[in-house]
C-alpha cells in the first residue's frame, strides 16, 4: 500500500496505524463482552466514515470495502461462538509468530468481499494496486451495493440498509438487517438447558390440573348441588296442593284460607267426569232438617238462633296465620330463582306465595317480592331488545371496551382486551348484560334506573347503598316507587 492510499484510509478511521485485528478495527478492548458496546463503536465508526472526504473514483471501492469489513467486525465480535472461534484463530497466529498486520487482499469483484477469504481472520484493510491502470481496470468491477449517505448521518440510521454479512458466510449483502444489542441479549438468554423447559412445561402442566380441580370443587360442583336441592323443593303448579271439597266453580284448599278457581286448574273441562260417573246434585237441606230433639222434649232451632256468631267484617278484618319460617323459605326460593335467571319457575312461586299470604301480616313483604320479579322480568324484556342487531357493535363494559363479534342463539362472542371471549347465555357476566340491555332502554325514561336496579340487585353486583341510589334517580325523574325501596332490606334479610 503506497502512503498516499494509507494516508488517507488512516484520515478516514482517525488512527494513527491500520488496525491488525476486528478488536483494533472497532477500538474495543478484547476481553470486551457487552454487545451494547461492540455495537456502538461499529456504529460510531461508521458515522465517522459517512463524514469522510474524498470518496471519489478508487477511494470509493476502498471506502465501501472498508464499510464491509467493519459489518463483519461486528457480526463477529457480537456472535458468541464465531467471536471464539475468531479469538482461536489470533491465538493460533501470536503462537506461531505470525505477524498480525494485515496481508494484501485484491478489492471485491461482485457482491461479496472474497470468495476465498476465510470470515474468521484477522480483518484485511483494502490495498491499492502498485499500477493506476489497475486501479481503473478494477473499477468497472466495483460490487454493485447501494448506500444512501443521507439516511447515515446518525439522526435515521434505524432505516437504512447498510450491507450486512451473512454469520456464517463471507457474502456481504445489503438486505439483511443489523443486528442490534438487545437482540444478541435475547439470543444468549434463550440458551435454557433443555431439562429445565421439560420441567417447566410439567410445572405448568400440573398447576394447570391443579387449577382446574380447583375451580370444578369451588364453583361448579357445589352449584350443581344447589340446583339439585331447589329443584327438589319446588312447588310448580297449585294442583300439587290437596283440594278437599268442591262445591261449584270454587275449590277449598286444605290449611288455607282461600279458594281457587277450578276453571284455572282444568280450563278446557279435559278432566271433567263421564256422564256416567257424575256427582248427582245435593237437594237443599232446610233448617227444619237440621233440628235436633233435646233432652227436655223440645226441638234445637232456638238454642241455634241464640248461639253466638261471629260478624263477618270481623272474620275479614282477622289476619290469616301462616309461618314466617315457611314464607322465608318460599323466598329464598324465589331468590335463587332469580339468580340463575329461572324467570318462569320465580313467576309461578311468587304467585303460589302470593296466594298463600294475602290476609297474613307478611302480605306486603311478598308484595314487594312480586314487583321484584316483575321488574327483573322486564329488564329481560329489553335486553332481548338490545340484543338484536347487536353484532359488530362496540360496547362500554364497566371500564372496558368490547367489541360483540356473534350474537347467536345459545352464545355470544365478544372481543375485548386483543382475545375474543365465548360465554353461553346462562353465563354472561352481569355488567354485559347491562351493556347490552342498554340498548333496548330509553336513557330517560323514569322506568329505567328501576329495572336496571332490580336486575343489579338480583345479580349483587352493586351494594345495597348503590341500588337505593339509582331507585331515588327513578323517583327523582317522576317514578311511582311507594315502599318498593324496601325490597333491598327484604333481599338482605334471606
Amino acid at each position: 500500500m503506497n502512503s498516499e492510499s494509507s494516508d488517507v484510509i488512516l484520515a478516514w478511521l482517525g488512527r494513527r496505524s491500520l488496525p491488525r485485528n476486528y478488536y483494533e478495527l472497532l477500538s474495543v478492548r478484547q476481553d470486551e463482552t457487552a454487545p451494547e458496546v461492540i455495537d456502538a463503536a461499529a456504529d460510531e465508526l461508521l458515522k465517522r466514515l459517512q463524514r469522510a472526504p474524498d470518496r471519489d473514483g478508487a477511494q470509493q471501492r476502498r471506502w465501501k470495502h472498508l464499510i464491509a469489513q467493519i459489518e463483519v467486525a461486528r457480526s463477529c465480535l457480537m456472535d458468541p461462538e464465531q467471536r471464539r472461534r475468531y479469538d482461536a484463530r489470533l491465538h493460533r497466529l501470536r503462537s506461531n509468530g505470525n505477524k498480525l498486520e494485515p496481508e494484501r487482499t485484491p478489492l471485491p469483484a461482485s457482491h461479496s468481499v472474497d470468495a476465498n477469504a476465510d470470515p474468521m481472520a484477522p480483518v484485511n484493510l483494502p490495498r491499492p494496486s502498485r499500477s493506476t491502470a489497475g486501479d481503473d481496470g478494477n473499477e468497472s468491477q466495483a460490487p454493485a451495493i447501494k448506500i444512501d449517505s443521507e439516511k447515515l448521518d446518525g439522526r435515521n440510521r434505524s432505516n437504512a440498509k447498510l450491507p450486512r454479512v451473512k454469520s456464517d458466510a463471507s457474502v456481504v449483502t445489503s438486505t439483511l438487517p443489523l443486528r442490534t444489542a438487545r437482540r444478541q441479549r435475547g439470543l444468549r438468554a434463550s440458551a435454557w438447558p433443555p431439562g429445565l423447559i421439560y420441567g417447566a412445561i410439567g410445572l405448568c402442566f400440573a398447576l394447570t390440573l391443579g387449577g382446574f380441580y380447583g375451580v370444578m370443587r369451588m364453583y361448579i360442583l357445589p352449584r350443581q348441588a344447589e340446583r339439585d336441592a331447589i329443584e327438589s323443593q319446588l312447588v310448580h303448579s297449585s294442583s300439587d296442593l290437596a283440594v278437599d271439597v268442591v262445591d261449584g266453580d270454587e275449590a277449598t284448599i286444605s290449611g288455607l284460607s282461600t279458594t281457587v278457581d277450578n276453571s284455572r286448574l282444568d280450563p278446557f273441562g279435559q278432566n271433567a267426569p263421564p256422564a256416567d260417573l257424575a256427582v248427582p246434585a245435593v237437594a237443599e237441606v232446610s233448617d227444619t232438617d237440621l233440628t235436633l230433639p233435646t233432652d227436655d222434649g223440645g226441638d234445637s232451632t232456638a238454642m241455634l238462633a241464640q248461639m253466638p256468631t261471629a260478624d263477618d267484617a270481623e272474620i275479614a278484618q282477622r289476619p290469616a296465620v301462616v309461618d314466617e319460617q315457611v314464607v322465608d323459605e318460599k323466598l329464598r326460593t324465589i331468590q335463587q330463582l332469580l339468580k340463575q335467571r329461572q324467570l318462569s319457575a320465580a313467576e309461578q312461586e311468587i304467585r303460589s306465595l302470593k296466594a298463600m299470604t294475602a290476609e297474613s301480616a307478611s302480605a306486603d313483604r311478598v308484595a314487594r317480592f312480586e314487583l321484584l320479579v316483575d321488574y327483573v322480568s322486564q329488564f329481560w324484556d329489553g335486553y332481548a331488545i338490545g340484543r338484536k342487531g347487536v353484532t359488530g357493535i362496540e360496547l362500554t363494559v364497566g371500564r372496558s371496551v368490547a367489541i360483540v363479534v356473534e350474537a347467536g342463539p345459545n352464545r355470544t362472542v365478544i372481543r375485548a382486551a386483543g382475545r375474543n371471549l365465548t360465554y353461553r347465555d346462562d353465563e354472561l357476566p352481569p355488567r354485559l348484560v347491562l351493556a347490552i340491555a342498554e340498548r333496548g332502554f330509553k336513557r330517560d325514561a323514569p322506568s329505567t334506573p328501576v329495572f336496571e336496579a332490580a336486575y343489579l340487585l338480583v345479580e349483587e353486583v352493586l351494594t345495597p347503598d348503590g341500588v337505593r341510589d339509582r331507585l331515588e334517580e327513578a323517583a327523582t325523574r317522576g317514578a311511582e316507587l311507594d315502599d318498593f325501596a324496601k325490597v333491598v332490606d327484604d333481599w338482605k334479610r334471606l
